[in-house]
């Protein structure tokens, strides 16, 4: 296989990168804050760009702009968007907030053409108080309808704020209900931060609530009827006694039981928190807090997490000022494994965001930092089962500034996508996206020697009769052949499509099933990918 490897590298094109970093005024901050995409593998990004709130669609393969919708933000009118979401038919929906000099803060909720970008309808929804009305997360039912979790100004509560669920229609963003957990009356800060709908388009969300308005925050989960906004259950689970507990992550396991993860603060420091919850009342199934090792500040703290096939959390943050990964058991919330993630020399790192691919992988994005180039965006990939670093890019800007990765999503190919910003301008930063290939993080997309690179060493690992593997290997041997012969990578397609069909006709045959889909799925997205080079 070594042999196979450097004659490919010899004859087949090399791979070339696409980053997404649009023209900008000199000296702005402009930054891509969050992303999302649809069932093409293309991708939304969402941020500021000139001062400006926008919204791009960019074609998966090419990363060119497909459009953009724009909100020219002003000091007397603005918008800011929180949270993507993507309907089955390509539609995008956005929540965030909007500001005017009449109605001040309000929760803002807009509806977008998947071919066009224009705003298939906007809604404004205002609290009845005359403070900040904010909107922070969105899902979407089965029915296409928009849950948003949003915090609200409303009278008599003066000087504070209520914990808010909003259902709206899909189809016309009419407002259908709206919730209202009621804690403390006056001058207490509380809001809902993370949505998610079960199988039977019930709501749960999840925030954190004051006491007393003493900011002592303590972590509130409410389970709400989908079809009215009715309360079914309440949890809440009591902060650290001192400054923040908030709720950074949630996700339903199978059987739809919500897994919520967080950070409580305490005097001395603070405690990554996470938790499953019986979806039927609320009561904790387990509960699992860490804590840091130092004597003072020892800070651990949970930024993002998401669930793996067997419904084992993974979630990223920090511990002891270090950047951290950590895998905890869905049965028993037990730590599997915690692997350190820091810069080169020891520096510090900050992990942001997460997400996984179909193996249970981490694909996770933040910032390193070197004493050379300070801070830099870092996308590290570690494998779901052990916590190793499989493996790692980061993206320095030329003024070798604070650089930072703000968000990242695994498309159905298993490739990666990550949003940030860049100090590439003179006094600037500059809105970036870029993409990766996942299996080993190289430039997308991948050149050719390395896809089939890729390939060869999946089929090694697979637990498969050797007769098999060495017939998938001659294959794939005579693929390489093909391109020496004709110095065209499109020259292995043929050979790929030939070996696409043994693996479908092996299947639950001489090749199990798992090894059998699992193959073909790696053979195909060859397959697609070498049609582009």
């Amino acid at each position: 296989m070594a042999s196979i490897c450097f004659s490919l590298m010899l004859v087949l094109s090399s791979s070339w990168a696409w980053e997404y970093i649009p023209t900008t005024t000199n000296g702005a901050f402009d930054s891509a804050e969050y992303l999302t995409v649809d069932s093409d593998a293309n991708i939304f990004a969402v941020g500021f760009i000139g001062g400006n709130a926008v919204i791009v669609k960019l074609n998966g393969t090419t990363g060119k702009e497909i459009w953009r919708w724009t909100f020219a933000n002003s000091q007397d009118r603005w918008v800011q968007i929180n949270a993507l979401k993507v309907e089955p038919n390509g539609d995008l929906f956005a929540a965030g907030t909007s500001y005017d000099t009449v109605s001040y803060h309000d929760v803002f909720v807009l509806r977008l053409s998947a071919t066009t970008g224009q705003s298939v309808w906007e809604k404004r929804i205002d609290g009845d108080g005359e403070d900040a009305d904010l909107g922070w997360a969105l899902a979407l039912d089965s029915a296409g309808n928009a849950i948003v979790a949003a915090k609200t100004t409303n009278t008599p509560r003066t000087f504070g704020y209520d914990f808010t669920v909003l259902k709206l229609s899909g189809s016309n963003g009419q407002l259908l209900w709206r919730y209202r957990l009621l804690w403390e009356q006056r001058g207490s800060s509380d809001s809902a931060g993370i949505i998610a709908v079960d199988g039977g388009d019930d709501v749960i969300a999840a925030g954190s609530i004051e006491s007393s308005g003493n900011f002592q925050f303590s972590i509130a989960v409410v389970k709400l009827s989908g079809s009215d906004g009715d309360e079914i259950w309440r949890r809440i689970i009591p902060g650290g006694g001192y400054f923040g507990s908030i709720t950074t992550g949630m996700d339903l396991d199978q059987s739809g039981n919500p897994i919520i993860s967080g950070t409580r603060g305490f005097s001395s420091g603070s405690e990554l928190l996470v938790a499953k919850l019986d979806r039927e009342n609320g009561m904790e199934i387990w509960n699992r807090s860490l804590r840091g090792s130092r004597s003072y500040n020892n800070d651990a703290a949970v930024s993002s997490m998401g669930l793996d096939l067997n419904g084992d959390i993974v979630a990223v943050g920090g511990i002891d000022w270090a950047g951290a990964v950590f895998k905890f058991s869905s049965s028993s919330g037990e730590v599997l494994w915690q692997t350190a993630v820091e810069g080169i020399e020891n520096q510090r790192g900050f992990l942001r965001k997460l997400d996984l691919d179909v193996e249970g992988n981490a694909v996770i994005t933040g910032f390193t930092q070197t004493l050379e180039t300070d801070l830099d965006i870092s996308v590290i990939k570690v494998s779901g089962a052990s916590g190793q670093e499989l493996w790692r890019r980061t993206f320095n800007g030329i003024r070798n500034d604070r650089d930072e990765g703000t968000d990242v999503v695994v498309d159905r190919d298993g490739d990666v996508a990550a949003t940030g910003y860049i100090s590439n301008s003179d006094t600037g930063f500059e809105f970036i996206v870029v993409k990766l290939f996942g299996a080993t993080g190289e430039d997308f997309p991948p050149s050719a020697q390395n896809l089939v690179g890729s390939l060869l060493q999946f089929i090694a690992t697979l637990e498969v009769p050797n007769g098999i593997k060495e017939s998938f290997l001659a294959k794939l041997n005579a693929a390489v052949h093909s391109a020496e012969r004709t110095g065209s990578s499109k020259s292995i397609i043929n050979p790929l499509r030939a070996l696409l069909e043994e693996i479908k006709a092996t299947r639950g045959k001489r090749l199990g099933v798992p090894a059998a889909d699992a193959l073909a799925r790696q053979v195909e997205q060859a397959i697609t990918r070498l049609e582009y080079l």
